[in-house]
């Protein structure tokens, strides 16, 4: 009995493990190094599991009366390592009938070793099922593995997801010989096509075609992706790139969009709007952030936090009457002390010069934005290694998602 308790907590833990590292991956908040001890407890998990067999997998068995993403991915995990087809094809079915599950599906693929992907993902490449070719053109992107001349086939797939997927692998890899596919489905009949060929288009060196229609989604109303204008500005030149947020400012009510944008531009001359904009307790968070990616001033430094607003609320509340069941878009990100931001900007805005971009305090180098991958916070890491690539055009795009041994070994290498 005892055992059996030990290989529940397994089960338990690895799952709610899975889902918040899922969750942290896709965040602002966490750093790399935050990424070390989960890895290292879902890696010992797993082990546990792997180790006891039969056992192991009927427990997992009976927690798939309630699946969820976290569960999908400790499972997938399990079944890879063990090169247990069957395990996996269960997986794939579950996955398919409930979408929200998909994700945990993803996420194992991506972070289970490529030796033991590789079997599977080559095979699945080749199928006449469009989910599976889905699923194994992911676990390629993931893995930055390129599949070869299969990949240019696979952008103009029958399948919109695939086709969307293969042109995202295409910017990822740094294919720039599909470039032209690339400019070629910019006119797809699919909106999802449509961005991620000019996303793809723009990280392999494109800067005409596709930094406008990249222009054109991110202003469509229709279009909720969040991907688009982060590149646009970041390859946009600082003029180009206030323009645009003047043209946010016009056409949102609230200003947090021009909030997080002008981050990404990084031009000197938003950063007292951004330190005003903290007086706000629904943007202070947001500004502070923003504050941190242009300057390279942390506002979690002990000088420049604040205390969060005594008897705020910005996210759901545990009354079950209550209507507002939003998330706090801002958890985990630290609270300014605007008084200390602005005596701080006051003394270091000489040092910094309007109408260049600056990236966590300086002009984007090569050596700063490594650093960033190392030591920033998740969506700076991203910023940064989108800019290698807008700096070095047919370079793969470093994959702030994958285990954190692999990161490491991945910035060592840069």
């Amino acid at each position: 009995m005892q055992v059996l308790a030990v290989l529940q907590q397994h089960v338990d833990d690895s799952t709610v493990l899975a889902a918040n590292r899922m969750t942290s991956v896709k965040g602002r908040v966490a750093r790399l190094g935050q990424f070390v001890a989960v890895d290292r407890r879902l890696r010992a998990h797993f082990s546990g599991l792997c180790r006891s067999g039969k056992t192991g997998w009927a427990l997992c068995d009976e927690a798939l009366e309630s699946p969820s993403g976290g569960l999908i991915f400790t499972m997938t995990v399990l079944a890879l390592e063990a090169q247990d087809g069957d395990r996996l094809e269960s997986m794939l079915a579950i996955a398919r009938a409930i979408p929200d599950t998909s994700s945990g599906l993803l996420a194992a693929f991506e972070w289970a070793e490529w030796h033991y992907v590789a079997p599977f993902a080559r095979d699945m490449l080749a199928s006449d099922d469009d989910y599976a070719r889905w699923i194994a053109i992911e676990a390629f992107d993931a893995h930055r593995v390129d599949p070869g001349p299969s990949l240019s086939r696979l952008t103009s797939d029958s399948s919109a997801p695939v086709r969307t997927t293969a042109l995202r692998a295409a910017g990822h890899l740094g294919r720039k010989d599909l470039l032209a596919n690339c400019l070629a489905a910019l006119d797809d009949e699919d909106v999802a096509v449509c961005g991620q060929a000019a996303r793809s288009a723009v990280m392999l060196g494109d800067r005409l075609g596709a930094v406008d229609a990249l222009e054109l989604l991110a202003f469509d109303p229709k279009i909720q992706d969040c991907h688009n204008l982060p590149l646009l500005l970041q390859v946009s030149h600082t003029v180009s790139g206030n323009e645009v947020l003047r043209r946010l400012q016009a056409s949102q009510q609230s200003p947090r969009q021009w909030i997080e944008g002008s981050a990404y531009v990084g031009d000197c001359a938003a950063v007292q709007p951004l330190v005003t904009c903290m007086r706000d307790p629904l943007l202070a968070r947001i500004a502070g952030d923003s504050f941190a990616q242009i300057t390279g001033a942390e506002i979690d430094n002990s000088e420049l936090v604040g205390a969060a607003p005594i008897g705020e609320s910005f996210g759901p509340s545990d009354d079950p009457d209550d209507a507002y069941v939003a998330m706090d878009p801002d958890e985990g990100l630290p609270w300014p002390n605007q008084s200390a931001v602005q005596a701080w900007w006051t003394a270091a805005a000489h040092q910094f010069t309007p109408g260049i971009r600056h990236f966590m305090g300086s002009a984007p180098s090569w050596h700063g934005l490594v650093s960033t991958l190392s030591f920033g916070r998740q969506h700076q890491r991203s910023a940064a290694a989108r800019q290698l690539c807008l700096m070095a055009p047919g370079r793969p795009l470093f994959s702030t998602a994958a285990p954190v041994w692999r990161q490491i070994r991945a910035i060592e290498q840069l």
